[in-house]
């Protein structure tokens, strides 16, 4: 096989495994609410409980931690297009580790770890939801399709919004809608919703990510912020350097611009 054809299939491999990475952590975050539910009422009877982290003291419990823990792995191993970004995904990843090991309160259990659970899993969606609302459109910049760039931009906004507003929610019906004698189901479908937006926003990233091949312009080295798009209304920051498979200094080399 030639020695380019050979390059050429290793570097598709490592695009495929970076993208199934990445669809992976959104489908187990789109599961999780929908696995929680169903397990439990399967392997012992258990009803519809309270909130997502009440399926700690279920049958669930170490699905529900494991799937925290492998989605904080993953958000605090991947490299964001960013310093700002990767710091937050970075933390992310550490805060919903966090509420995986403190669990909610449930019968007997301490006060203080219910409330480290409930303040990491605020944090976590305080992350994403910088990244979703004020990095996500870094990337941008390399769509053609202006108008199908600022969709984007508006839709990853929107989830990001969500995600934000879904603990805030939580807390909010958790006080106000507490049924006597029992806990308001509400909570869970609030916690829900801000994970299916997390699964959302992570899909639909991978997928522009994929259609302007940003992650492979990224490890050549040829994407950079750009001041003028800084300053540009236009969505993006990050501008392209050289033509993909092709590093800026075989580029410089080709154009004779290092020459003495």
């Amino acid at each position: 096989m030639p020695h380019g054809a050979s390059s050429e299939r290793l570097r598709r491999h490592f695009e495929s495994t970076y993208l199934s990475l990445r669809v992976g952590v959104a489908l187990m975050g789109a599961a999780l609410p929908v696995a929680l539910w169903l397990g439990a009422l399967l392997l012992d009877g258990t009803t519809l409980q309270s909130s997502m982290s009440a399926y700690y003291y279920t049958g669930m419990r170490d699905v529900f931690v494991g799937v925290l823990f492998a989605i904080g792995v993953a958000l605090y191993l991947y490299k964001g297009f960013s310093a700002a970004e990767h710091a937050a995904l970075t933390l992310a990843g550490i805060f919903v580790v966090v509420a995986a090991l403190f669990p909610t309160q449930g019968s007997g259990a301490r006060v203080l770890a219910h409330d480290v659970h409930a303040v990491a899993a605020a944090l976590f969606f305080i992350c994403l939801a910088y990244v979703a609302v004020f990095r996500a459109a870094d990337t941008l910049s390399l769509i053609r399709d202006i108008r199908r760039a600022r969709a984007l931009q508006r839709m990853y906004r929107g989830l990001g919004i969500v995600m934000l507003a879904s603990p805030l929610a939580a807390i909010a019906a958790e006080q106000t809608l507490r049924p006597p004698g029992g806990e308001p189901s509400i909570v869970f479908f609030v916690q829900a919703f801000g994970v299916w937006a997390f699964a959302a926003y992570w899909l639909m990233k991978s997928w522009e990510l994929r259609h302007t091949s940003a992650d492979r312009a990224v490890a050549q080295g040829i994407l950079e912020p750009s001041r003028a798009l800084e300053r540009s209304p236009l969505p993006g920051r990050l501008a392209q350097t050289a033509p993909l498979d092709q590093s800026v200094d075989e580029l410089r080399h080709e154009l004779g611009l290092d020459t003495p």
